[in-house]
């Protein structure tokens, strides 16, 4: 079982922020208890320790803006190394789930990093003989962005403020605004911070868009598979229970 393989929201969210029945399993991402809060008060369900900063990464990084992008690389790669305790928390996130943190910084910290972790790099199978990945190449092609969206059961091509868009079963999944030169696409606030925090160049807002749960992305720039796991994420998060029941079966029968 994995996390990006059932439909569910997963969001961040400070562990002295009253609970709230939408947060879904609540998972404290810390290896430190949150100073002064009851287990009653904090409502934890899980604590996933295992998968916090170590603690030379995390008084390295001090909630220094400057050195984020450097910090998630940091992380990420800590992250890649512990395998089983990355596998151990998505067991638990095939619900609506909350990663909680105690940090005063609510954007830039290891739940948001963590949160954009497990989005962009979903579980695969292990392949017995697999080879090591080649590096990512950046830049995906539009005709490559139609055929990567619309292999999503339900989805269709259509227009939306005169800009070419997609549909999922009728309604809005995303569009390519043409006087900002990205493609829309629905992200968590704090997942839409990361990436544009980490990589400035690839992802980006507006005023107009800047209130919506949405990133805008420079195809040009973007790697094939940060792309692939943004838009996955999205149609799972947004997709009827039997539309992600058929992208499974579907997959499955591969």
């Amino acid at each position: 079982m994995t996390a990006l393989r059932t439909k569910r929201a997963l969001r961040t969210k400070r562990a002295y922020t009253p609970p709230a029945a939408s947060d879904g399993r609540r998972i404290l991402v810390d290896r430190f208890w949150p100073r002064g809060l009851t287990k009653t008060k904090a409502r934890i369900d899980h604590w996933a320790r295992a998968v916090a900063p170590s603690d030379a990464l995390r008084k390295w990084y001090a909630h220094d803006h400057a050195k984020w992008p450097e910090f998630r690389r940091r992380f990420f790669a800590e992250l890649d190394a512990n395998a089983e305790g990355v596998e151990a928390l998505r067991e638990h996130l095939g619900v609506d789930a909350t990663l909680v943190f105690s940090s005063r910084e609510e954007q830039l910290n290891n739940a948001t990093a963590l949160l954009e972790y497990l989005t962009m790099r979903p579980a695969k199978k292990a392949r017995a003989s697999a080879k090591p990945a080649a590096k990512a190449k950046r830049g995906v092609r539009w005709d490559a962005v139609k055929a990567m969206i619309l292999a999503y059961p339900g989805m269709a091509e259509g227009t939306s403020y005169g800009m070419h868009s997609f549909l999922l079963d009728g309604k809005f999944f995303s569009r390519f605004n043409e006087k900002e030169q990205g493609l829309v696409v629905h992200a968590e606030f704090a997942l839409r911070d990361a990436l544009m925090a980490s990589q400035p160049d690839t992802y980006f807002t507006t005023k107009h868009y800047e209130n919506y749960p949405s990133v805008l992305v420079r195809l040009p720039h973007v790697k094939r598979d940060e792309l692939a796991a943004l838009i996955e994420a999205s149609y799972r998060d947004r997709a009827k229970k039997r539309r992600v029941a058929e992208l499974d079966a579907k997959r499955a029968a591969r």
